[in-house]
Parts: structure tokens; C-alpha cells; sequence
């Protein structure tokens, strides 16, 4: 069933709407494409999303590459989250901390076989040993 002032074209099976609901449509459309560029704008730079699903998905992303992650606590999944770490370096990780105990800091992540350096550099904003 059709809503209230909206015909139904057989030729070409589809339904139109009145110009004036039209209108408003676009306008929506619009308006959320603004606030979602102008929303992505100021917490991402200068990034901007047509498709609100995929700025949303961005946020997530930005807020997910924030997180603190304490190495003496995480998961496999929390560790992979990294830059440079994949399933096998974090699984070592966690393996290395069953075996020896928590880290005492997070230069000690130096001692897990698969862990450089520059991955701990890279990491260091997002990797804490306290609660």
C-alpha cells in the first residue's frame, strides 16, 4: 500500500512523490551529508564523507586508534587493533605474558619475538602497563 499523495507508475514500477515531498527528501539528504562532513571534519581534519554510514565507521575507527591499550590486560583482539600487529604478534604477546608475568613497562614489549622497535615507536601513544 502506497502512503497518502504518492502515485504508482506501472510502465516503469516504481512510485513517484509530489514535488513538494521531493523537495523535502533532497533537503534531508543534504542536510545530513553536511552535518556529516562537517561532524567528521572537525574530529577527523579535514576529511569528508558523503555517506554517512562510512563517516560513522570512520569515527569508530578514530575513537578505536585512541584507545589506550594496556598490554598486561589486553586480548588477542585488543593487541591486533595495533599498527603492525597482526594475529600471530599478538598471540605472542599474550603467551609471552603468561609465561613471565605482566610488563613492568612498555619497552619490555622489546623482548616478544616479532616485536621491533619501530613497531613500540609507532604504538607508544596507545600502549600503557597501568590500570
Amino acid at each position: 500500500m502506497l502512503p497518502k499523495n504518492q502515485d504508482y507508475n506501472k510502465n516503469t514500477a516504481c512510485h513517484t512523490l509530489p514535488p513538494n515531498v521531493l523537495l523535502q527528501r533532497v533537503w534531508q539528504i543534504l542536510l545530513m551529508g553536511v552535518l556529516a562532513c562537517g561532524t567528521i571534519t572537525t574530529a577527523l581534519g579535514n576529511q569528508c564523507y558523503s555517506d554517512v554510514h562510512a563517516a560513522y565507521q570512520a569515527l569508530g575507527n578514530q575513537a578505536a586508534k585512541s584507545t589506550k591499550i594496556n598490554i598486561n590486560t589486553a586480548t588477542v583482539a585488543q593487541l591486533i587493533s595495533l599498527t603492525g600487529v597482526g594475529q600471530s604478534t599478538a598471540q605472542a604477546i599474550v603467551d609471552y605474558r603468561a609465561e613471565y608475568g605482566n610488563f613492568a613497562s612498555v619497552d619490555e614489549l622489546i623482548k616478544v619475538k616479532g616485536i621491533g622497535q619501530a613497531t613500540i615507536n609507532k604504538n607508544r601513544h596507545r600502549l600503557t602497563v597501568l590500570d
